[in-house]
């Protein structure tokens, strides 16, 4: 007997059997959302969303979501408020985990990255189910200067006497030390500091 054939999620193909998206809005206005979401795929090694080999640092995929909209968001209940991108949305059943980081921006044409109203926000270490529709929910938090409940953390970060360089970048020009932090259990400390690897939506 022939073995079965896997599971195709409906408006995805065979070499692309997966869904990946959800919903996106502000928290906890619920506004659509110009935003960039960044995803990191694994399947023990980082993939593209082909489910390809990837010798490179940046993301396996990008979504553009909503690149118009002003820096507020939009109350229009008939805005976007999802990432299911079309083009991107079915992937590799190679693809078995993604790391999720969500940027607000700003208009005409969604760049580049702005804190006025919402904070950024990331999902990690989410686990994907092959030849399934994953649907992942992704909020960006208001603002506390905009009555939310959100905003910067500020301190320094020093080691014998002189600030730490940023590992991440190797022009050897003058660094900035900064430390990037997110609500959540902490998984991975960096020379900058700490990045807590977990979702913050909440």
């Amino acid at each position: 007997m022939a073995p079965a054939a896997l599971a195709v999620v409906p408006g995805c193909d065979s070499a692309h059997p997966t869904r990946i998206g959800g919903g996106l809005y502000g928290y906890p206005d619920t506004r659509a959302l110009n935003a960039l979401i960044g995803v990191e795929a694994f399947n023990g090694q980082q993939v593209d969303r082909n489910g390809a080999l990837l010798n490179t640092d940046s993301y396996s995929w990008i979504v553009h979501v909503n690149p118009a909209l002003p820096l507020e968001g939009s109350t229009d209940p008939h805005a976007r408020r999802d990432w299911n991108d079309p083009a991107q949305q079915c992937v590799s059943a190679n693809v078995r985990q993604v790391f999720i980081e969500v940027y607000p921006r700003r208009p005409p044409n969604g760049f580049p990255t702005d804190f006025t109203r919402f904070g950024e926000a990331a999902h990690y270490g989410q686990p994907i189910t092959p030849n399934a529709d994953n649907q992942i929910l992704l909020r960006l938090p208001v603002r506390d200067e905009q009555s939310g409940n959100t905003g910067y953390v500020n301190g320094y970060i020093t080691a014998n006497g002189g600030p730490v360089p940023d590992p991440d970048k190797s022009d050897h020009r003058p660094k900035d030390p900064r430390v990037h932090a997110w609500v959540g259990a902490l998984v991975r400390c960096g020379g900058i500091g700490c990045l807590g690897r977990a979702a913050c939506d909440q």
